[in-house]
């Protein structure tokens, strides 16, 4: 599993025009996940993403959490993460979870998500 975490003040997502998830100030997380992903990985992220500290706090001095800064996380399923180049100019995806599985994946890493945020 990999995640790519970047602070936005707003992001959302579209499909075909209509708005599939959408946040004010917070993380928007790009994850990919690999079919050997388990719960300690998905587990992992979550309080990776939860506890880092990239928000300012009265001070001005980046020490508060998305939580502590009232902020919203997005998070985008994204195979890509788990692409290889090591060979050619032709990525391949062998690494990346079967769209089923990724499917699958990613609603559990939401749930465990929610329930870890509160």
């Amino acid at each position: 599993m990999r995640a790519v975490i970047q602070r936005v003040e707003s992001a959302r997502v579209e499909i075909d025009g209509r708005v599939a998830g959408a946040i004010g100030h917070g993380f928007l997380v790009l994850l990919g996940m690999a079919p050997d992903d388990g719960v300690d990985d998905r587990d992992w992220i979550i309080r990776k993403l939860l506890g880092q500290k990239l928000f300012d706090d009265d001070d001005g001095r980046m020490a508060n959490d998305v939580a502590q800064a009232g902020g919203g996380v997005l998070v985008v399923s994204q195979f890509t993460l788990l692409a290889s180049t090591r060979k050619g100019t032709k990525p391949s995806w062998h690494r990346a979870a079967p769209p089923p599985l990724a499917a699958a994946m990613y609603l559990d890493f939401i749930a465990a998500l929610r329930q870890a945020s509160g």
